[in-house]
């Protein structure tokens, strides 16, 4: 009897892992799909052609094929969401592009380098003894100043004077955006805005969804309503239900598979806008705008910073050591290089290179490598794993997609929350 439960435990997880891989290969297609009938359609102007050669499609295929060593079919560590984010967000719609369009090879080498490096450094092996220590009023010291700085940020909003460009209205935000930037986030308290938004108050409601306290969730909840009326940030308004679809998954699924293929309805969804409606705001916002705009600003980083002068962080924490190169702002040069007047940020991966080519990319490599290392330790007892996930995603995203390092560490909150997670932790609690 014992043979035959191991027998079918091990033809249960290779068929588990078997409908994971074709649902990622789908997952692939669909966005190949959604680049050649929407965004080269509509968005030829904005440099995204389509030139296929079969040799470098195939390539193409190969890298994907490729990042998927860095999965996991079921997520047992925060490092094992990162992963599955980073090939699903990053890693397709840059393989995609480069194989639909015909770019140069060397960012998408780089990002796979990148990324494997990464999986390098967090994959140790803990111990008992190399779990970090839990602070017996840790809890309560995460709780409380949470709960202190959102207090802050709230009446910082009706001190301010800000309250009165409220609005709910998505097609506004842009009218209020930079107005209320100046009025709300001056000095520290710009820190205190950005930490309460993507940090203490998700914090605050995975908490109380960890408690199943649901009216207070409600109540974080609008609070965080009443920061992007104010705030003027569309992302903002959907960091909840990132937290709120986590802790669901967790509780309801053992599979990562759930998640690409909830990716794929979403897509044709939105694709089914367009060609049935002629309605491009959805999926403009979400198939290209989400996916394509990023990995192209990954291969337009690389072309400008292989033939111009590097930054080395020049302009922040080395200031005093170099000159900084260019007369705008980073994101400003490279959307004036596009020929637009748009900030064009991008992930670490391009913001490493920018300050000093591929070494750029491996030290932020192995800072993020030791950075998951230090979570999924932190995750090993005394919370929930799907807390620690629902808290480092907001700003792994931004690492990703559209932030330097130092600054997600510190505006977006990285920093943070690895601090705030290492207090929430009790002894003796385990889920």
């Amino acid at each position: 009897m014992t043979i035959q439960n191991s027998t079918n435990n091990t033809k249960k997880t290779f068929q588990s892992s078997l409908n994971f891989f074709i649902t990622m290969i789908t997952y692939r297609l669909v966005l190949d799909f959604s680049y050649v009938y929407f965004v080269s359609n509509l968005y030829q102007y904005a440099g995204f052609n389509l030139s296929i050669e079969s040799f470098t499609y195939a390539l193409s295929w190969c890298f994907y094929l490729i990042s998927l060593f860095l999965l996991n079919e079921k997520l047992e560590k925060v490092s094992d969401f990162f992963f599955l984010m980073a090939v699903l967000a990053i890693i397709a719609p840059l393989t995609s592009l480069y194989g639909l369009d015909s770019r140069e090879y060397f960012p998408v080498i780089a990002t796979l380098f990148a990324y494997f490096l990464i999986y390098a450094f967090s994959s140790t092996a803990y111990t008992h003894k190399q779990r970090l220590p839990v602070l017996t009023e840790g809890r309560f010291l995460s709780v409380f100043f949470s709960i202190f700085f959102i207090l802050i940020a709230t009446l910082w909003i009706f001190a301010s004077g800000a309250i009165s460009n409220f609005n709910l209205e998505f097609t506004k935000v842009y009218e209020f955006r930079e107005t209320n930037t100046e009025i709300l986030n001056i000095g520290i308290i710009g820190y205190v805005n950005s930490w309460v938004t993507k940090v203490f108050n998700l914090l605050m409601i995975a908490f109380f969804l960890y408690k199943r306290k649901y009216f207070f969730v409600l109540i974080f909840i609008m609070l965080q309503v009443l920061f992007f009326s104010v705030m003027a940030v569309k992302s903002i308004v959907f960091y909840p239900f990132l937290v709120i679809g986590i802790w669901y998954y967790f509780k309801k699924f053992e599979s990562a598979t759930i998640i690409p293929i909830a990716l794929i309805f979403i897509m044709f969804f939105v694709f089914s806008f367009y060609y049935f409606l002629d309605n491009i705001f959805l999926s403009s916002w979400i198939i290209r705008r989400t996916f394509f705009v990023p990995a192209d600003l990954t291969f337009v980083y690389f072309e400008f910073f292989e033939i111009n002068p590097k930054v080395f962080w020049s302009n922040s924490i080395l200031s005093n050591f170099y000159d900084y190169p260019y007369s705008m702002r980073l994101p400003e040069v490279i959307g004036n290089y596009m020929g637009t007047s748009s900030h064009a940020n991008n992930g670490f991966i391009s913001s490493g290179f920018a300050h000093a080519g591929l070494l750029g990319v491996i030290f932020y490599s192995i800072v993020v490598g030791i950075l998951l290392r230090i979570l999924n330790s932190i995750c090993t007892t005394g919370i929930p794993l799907w807390m620690g996930v629902a808290l480092s995603v907001v700003p792994f995203r931004s690492l990703m997609m559209n932030s330097d390092l130092p600054t997600t560490l510190l505006t977006h909150g990285l920093l943070v929350t690895i601090i705030f997670l290492a207090l929430l932790r009790k002894k003796n609690e385990r889920i």
